[in-house]
């Protein structure tokens, strides 16, 4: 039932969210599996279950990192946008003065 409470755009908001999430912990998968393998073929050495266990691992801290600095930087876009604002008036008004002394010069 609390999934009735939920609102539908939310829904889909969540569920790309967790596709891009599986998509991305399968890609780091696939990456390491595909990388371990090459070069235990160029080494000669046999494909043993501890690195795929590695590799999952691997994958799911860096996928873990990725969902939080998503969620940071989300978390903190008002105040970067603030920022870049006041940033660019800051420019604006320095052109403005160069621009005028080299008028004058």
């Amino acid at each position: 039932m609390p999934e009735n409470n939920i609102q539908p755009h939310k829904k889909r908001k969540h569920k790309k969210r967790i596709i891009r999430f599986i998509t991305f912990f399968l890609f780091l998968i696939a990456f390491g599996v595909i990388e371990d393998m090459s070069a235990m073929h160029l080494h000669g050495i046999e494909f043993n279950m501890v690195i795929l266990v590695t590799v999952i691992v691997i994958a799911t801290v860096f996928t873990i990192i990725a969902e939080v600095t998503e969620f940071i930087i989300k978390k903190e876009e008002p105040k970067i946008e603030k920022f870049v604002q006041k940033e660019e008036k800051i420019i604006k008004k320095d052109e403005k003065i160069i621009k005028d002394k080299f008028k004058k010069i």
